[in-house]
């Protein structure tokens, strides 16, 4: 075994796959993560419970010289300098392609978290360690908390689907294990150093024909409803009463038929990332659990 990969936020969606990948590669791995440590560990990595928010956990993690990061690119450019101190040197960050589309949203609030984004983005590349930024897009994969899982739950309590406009805009989706993929791979390639990639699904659909496809995963055909923004925006606020739909913002209707793609071109190139064609899970209860 080679010395220890740390991996932040490692529970998460991407992160759970980015640990499994790098024990696949032969790599060691040092997995921290706030939630408890899962039952299924595979073996070569070591956990530790650590609150990344909180100093003297951060201060308490081993010393490890390279780090791949999943969790939320603020909290990652606000800890890095930490774990500089104590002897990291190669960090791949994940942030989110909306750091760049939406930042020009007509929602304040979304151009707001856009330009945090952005900045935070920038505070890890400029602070003196070998960093790389990946952005992929809407992420999907298990029954996780995603843009895909909270589609697919709607779909199967309504039956319906409220489209602003006509849902031409353009989506590319992307399966969490080829996130993990090109995070993996990033960090032993030195020529994604202080670059930052956007990394999509191989598929650029609709708004609408993604939908679709997420139904039929799911069992539903659904209806699609035109729907005037005005109402749309007044139903919205209905959804986002429950938890599970407070991230979705008012901007998310006027996206319907805004193209949001980004070019894989760059990370093919220096990465060889080669992602899979969009394959929704089926999100229902007693469904099988996708494959990692």
């Amino acid at each position: 075994m080679t010395e220890d990969v740390l991996v932040l936020g490692a529970t998460g969606l991407v992160g759970q796959r980015v640990v499994r990948q790098l024990v696949a590669d032969g790599r060691s791995v040092l997995a921290a993560s706030r939630r408890a440590v899962p039952s299924n560990t595979p073996p070569g990595v070591r956990w530790i419970r650590s609150d990344a928010t909180t100093p003297g956990d951060v201060a308490a993690v081993p010393v490890c010289s390279q780090a791949i990061s999943t969790l939320p690119i603020e909290l990652t450019a606000d800890l890095a300098p930490r774990l500089q101190a104590q002897g990291l040197e190669r960090l791949v960050a994940v942030s989110s392609a909306p750091a760049g589309t939406h930042a020009e949203s007509e929602d304040p609030t979304e151009r707001a978290l856009a330009d945090r984004s952005l900045d935070a983005e920038e505070r890890t590349l400029a602070m003196g360690l070998a960093a790389t930024v990946l952005r992929p897009t809407v992420v999907y994969g298990d029954r996780g908390d995603t843009e895909v899982g909270r589609i697919a739950e709607q779909l199967q309590r309504l039956r319906f689907f409220p489209l602003v406009g006509g849902g031409r805009g353009l989506r590319q989706p992307v399966h969490a294990d080829d996130v993990a993929t090109a995070a993996v791979r990033a960090l032993s390639a030195p020529a994604t150093v202080g670059r930052r990639y956007d990394v999509a699904g191989s598929e650029a659909l609709t708004v609408r024909e993604m939908v679709a496809r997420i139904g039929a995963a799911n069992g539903v055909r659904p209806v699609f409803v035109p729907v005037a923004p005005g109402p749309a925006r007044r139903a919205m606020g209905a959804l986002r009463r429950m938890p599970r739909f407070q991230p979705v913002t008012p901007g998310a209707l006027h996206r319907m038929d805004r193209d949001l793609t980004v070019d894989n071109a760059p990370a093919a190139l220096d990465l060889g990332f080669q992602p899979r064609p969009f394959e929704p899970p089926d999100y229902r209860v007693g469904a099988e659990e996708p494959a990692g």
